[in-house]
């Protein structure tokens, strides 16, 4: 064996895939960014291969192109090998018939991880009923029989144990079922119980195999103590002292993370599953294998373990690992504000947004009826019909209580609707208890603090002046004032109560959070929704936890298009319509106009016909009869001067 004082100072390590599950973790222990103390004296330089260069590690000092020719040139810089084949097994064996020919000046360390799926098929001994308690060890691996779609990785295995070069020293690693530190083939299983949809987390057939498995940490260690400790066996079994069937790993991540619910589903299933279809068939193939095994040899490595005795005995932990890893923190807000000032309009936008859970009264108080006694439940339907009831403060602070510390709200998080209004209310709610829900004792002293879980992380209160809010409650339309208690009366009592517990801050809800270095932010209520939720994404920042899938989002595209399509279809077509209708009412209106135009005009005649009348006659019997004398005689006589000899002749008998 080779120690580390014969190593050196700075040797160089070859990894192949460093931003992957398992090779981002490898080169981290290998580089003395995880548990540095585990290597002494020893920092080793991280060369490797990448698939994604944007997640390259800051620890990793050197990228190869995954070429054949380049990366055999890296490892002959290299003194350890560490290749992850899971994945890689076509690239592997060309480097390893490279590296079979090639001559080394100093020994080389190689280190094939490989899989248990190479012992799918390894017949078991003993009765058909004794068949389930076969147990392999690292003695049995020269009769291990692969599973049909992992032969390849099976000649890996060989081909790496009678490589004949003898400056290399070769280990195949084994590792069972990989988990922990964010998740990779069980991270379906993790992200549906999280989530919560569907509610039931799904197991594959009946789920009795049993899976052996190693957290992630553990696998790394071992790796890196073989590199180190270089044992006399070159086959290893990489697992736990668990023996844990399928089911049993499903039930205990649902319990631990989501509902508690778990359903079967057939192996044809689960690869039309959309809760699957991000694993490969090399995943789910794994999540099928039955066989129990133990490692001989991993005992004698000296380490210690993250998770010896399983991921269920360790499943807090491991919980706990998914979701820092996976940055799932539940993302809680209150949004406080006098009545009418739109709490629920922004709190409805913010739980849409942010994929949280919107907490409102009514939905907590039949929840929390529905978990009564029912005698007692009806009891109390009975008294809310009475409008002067008031339910007590102390069951409904245990119905939000109950409703908060729920696995949902728990997961994702939540915005509180209006309540706690009062710093009663919020001491009550807020404050670490004794017990839990269920009535077991609670250790307030560990990491789920009850204060932490369910306090706010962001406080929102919505300011309006009392004009402004009485100026809202008389736009509203009559359907939503009728049958509820938002009428003017309603609205003062409520407001005054708003005023009372929130005249002084520091005895009022406001100055509670303030307490717990909460900064209640004042928004104004008089902004659009849209404004609104706009402000509250600048302070929060963009949503945590799961967001959509590209295929979700490719549909929810497709949905808004769809919708945006039926809008300007509708929006066409009742354009058509309007205009029809206007046009049908601009000829009714000028015809109309024509009509009524005629009927003024005729009027205006015999208005017209009227009023001339006594004109004429004064004509007729005045003028006419001189005037049609002196026009004869004008006539007759033809002046030279037509119109003086007229005027004259007027003038002249005007007088008789």
């Amino acid at each position: 064996m080779q120690s580390s004082s014969d190593i050196g100072g700075r040797l160089k390590v070859f990894i192949n895939r460093v931003d992957s599950y398992l090779g981002n973790s490898l080169s981290k222990f290998f580089s003395g960014e995880e548990h540095p103390t585990i290597q002494g004296d020893v920092r080793y330089e991280i060369v490797g291969t990448i698939v994604d260069a944007e997640k390259k590690p800051r620890w990793v000092s050197k990228i190869v192109e995954r070429e054949v020719s380049k990366i055999v040139e890296a490892i002959k810089t290299c003194s350890i090998v560490v290749y992850d084949i899971m994945n890689d097994c076509d690239e592997v064996k060309d480097v390893l018939q490279e590296l079979e020919h090639l001559s080394f000046e100093e020994n080389k360390l190689l280190v094939i991880v490989s899989t248990l799926m190479n012992w799918a098929k390894t017949p078991k001994t003993g009765t058909k009923d004794e068949d389930d308690e076969t147990t392999f060890s690292e003695d049995d691996f020269r009769k291990r029989k692969p599973h049909p779609n992992f032969k390849k990785h099976l000649f890996i295995e060989k081909y790496t144990l009678r490589l004949k070069n003898e400056k290399i020293k070769s280990y195949v690693v084994a590792p069972g079922l990989v988990y922990g530190e964010g998740e990779n083939t069980l991270h379906p299983i993790f992200k549906t119980a999280w989530l919560g949809e569907p509610k039931d987390v799904p197991y594959i057939g009946n789920g009795s195999n049993y899976i052996p498995c190693i957290h992630l940490a553990d696998l790394s260690v071992l790796v890196y103590q073989v590199a180190h400790l270089r044992p006399d066996d070159q086959y290893i079994l990489a697992v736990d002292d668990s023996n844990f069937t399928q089911k049993e790993i499903v039930d205990a991540v649902s319990k631990t993370l989501g509902s508690g619910s778990i359903v079967q589903i057939s192996k044809e299933e689960s690869l039309l599953s959309p809760i699957f279809k991000e694993l490969s068939q090399n995943d789910l193939d794994i999540l099928q294998l039955d066989l129990r095994t133990e490692s001989l040899v991993a005992r004698d490595l000296g380490f210690q373990w993250k998770a010896e005795m399983g991921i269920i005995d360790n499943i807090d932990t491991v919980v706990d690992e998914f979701k820092q890893k996976r940055k799932l923190h539940p993302l809680c807000i209150m949004v406080h504000g006098p009545p009418f000032s739109g709490k629920s309009t922004l709190c409805k936008a913010i739980a849409s947004f942010y994929k949280i859970h919107h907490i409102i009264s009514s939905s907590v108080i039949s929840e929390g009826l529905e978990k009564m006694d029912p005698d007692e439940a009806d009891d109390l339907k009975a008294s809310m019909k009475d409008p002067n009831f008031t339910l007590p403060e102390e069951l409904l602070v245990s119905f939000y209580r109950e409703k908060l510390l729920s696995w949902r709200c728990q997961n994702q998080g939540f915005v509180l609707d209006g309540f706690p209004s009062t710093i009663e209310q919020a001491q009550a709610l807020f404050a670490p208890h004794s017990d839990n829900p269920d009535g077991s004792p609670r250790d307030d002293t560990s990491p789920r603090n009850v204060r932490v879980k369910l306090l706010p992380d962001y406080v929102f209160v919505l300011d309006a002046d009392d004009e402004f809010l009485k100026e809202r409650i008389m736009m509203l339309p009559e359907n939503m004032l009728e049958g509820t208690n938002n009428t003017e009366e309603s609205f003062v009592k409520r407001m005054n109560f708003y005023k009372e517990h929130n005249a002084h801050e520091d005895d009022s809800v406001l100055g509670y959070y303030d307490s717990f270095d909460v900064l209640p932010l004042t928004l104004k209520a008089s902004d659009s929704p849209a404004n609104l939720l706009n402000h509250v994404k600048k302070i929060v920042g963009e949503p945590k936890g799961y967001g959509p899938s590209q295929e979700e989002k490719d549909a929810l595209n497709k949905i808004e298009q769809e919708k945006e399509k039926v809008r300007l279809e509708k929006y066409k077509k009742d354009e058509e319509t309007r205009q029809k209708e206007e046009e049908i009412k601009r000829k009714k209106k000028e015809s109309e106009w024509i009509s009524r135009l005629s009927e003024l005009e005729l009027q205006e005649k015999e208005l017209l016909e009227v009023q001339s009348t006594p004109f004429r006659r004064y004509l007729m019997d005045n003028v006419m009869p001189t005037l049609t004398k002196g026009l004869v005689e004008l006539c007759n006589v033809r002046p030279d001067d037509p119109i003086d000899y007229l005027d004259e002749y007027l003038f002249k008998n005007s007088t008789k």
